[in-house]
């Protein structure tokens, strides 16, 4: 037994097996590179009837067109997700952009804190946002966050209620996350807090490489002044 698009004519791409038979294997393959068969083979295609979720069986046709909708669906929206992340990306752009010439007009490091703070609230978007030198804070103050010193990386999320109340002395009841970054050099110099109402804006699975390249920044103006 032989099939081909022209059932009229033999063919010898699906032959039988020993038992007679030929498997879905066979005919999938053969489907595959004859992908014109139900052209020739029209009577066929309109009879053919698949299972489907919401209907009790649809054409072979309504299948194509349902999965050709559903894959054109899903490509819209990842093309419009790619879009928005461009979109976000150039406005982070801008607004790093900004705050860079900012500071690099300053002319002291309380320039540079000011600078920052009020660029992150108003270029940013932040709800609270600030630079704190570690050798302004008293011991304790120290002490509490110690964790957030000594991590090598930003730390994103939802911090504790006494962490908040160093960091954000004014606010802390407000705020719903945090994503905090410690400036480290020649010596560790302070703490970048970014602050939100919402507590789901900072998560720990968040792109946090440009918060690190505004503290390697603010790192190189922390020793440029520590010097004067």
């Amino acid at each position: 037994m032989t099939v081909n698009p022209d059932t009229s004519k033999p063919d010898s791409s699906i032959s039988d097996s020993s038992d007679g038979t030929v498997t879905a294997a066979q005919v999938a393959e053969y489907l595959s590179r004859h992908n014109d068969f139900f052209e020739h083979n029209t009577d066929l295609l309109l009879s053919l009837k698949l299972p489907h979720k919401h209907k009790n069986s649809i054409s072979l046709f309504e299948k194509q067109t349902d999965l050709m909708r559903d894959r054109e669906a899903r490509h819209h929206r990842q093309i419009t997700s790619l879009i928005e992340t461009a979109k976000r990306n150039d406005r982070l752009l801008n607004h790093t952009r900004e705050l860079v010439i900012h500071l690099l007009k300053a002319d002291n490091l309380q320039q540079v804190i000011e600078q920052t703070q009020r660029c992150f609230v108003e270029q940013f978007g932040m709800d609270f946002a600030t630079l704190t030198t570690l050798d302004d804070m008293e011991p304790e103050q120290r002490e509490v966050v110690t964790g957030l010193i000594s991590a090598r990386k930003p730390v994103l999320g939802i911090l504790r209620q006494e962490e908040l109340s160093c960091l954000f002395p004014e606010h802390a009841s407000a705020i719903g996350s945090a994503a905090v970054y410690c400036l480290r050099g020649e010596k560790e110099w302070g703490l970048l807090a970014l602050a939100q109402k919402d507590s789901s804006y900072f998560h720990n699975n968040m792109d946090n490489l440009f918060l690190v390249f505004v503290g390697d920044i603010l790192v190189q103006l922390f020793e440029k002044y520590s010097l004067g």
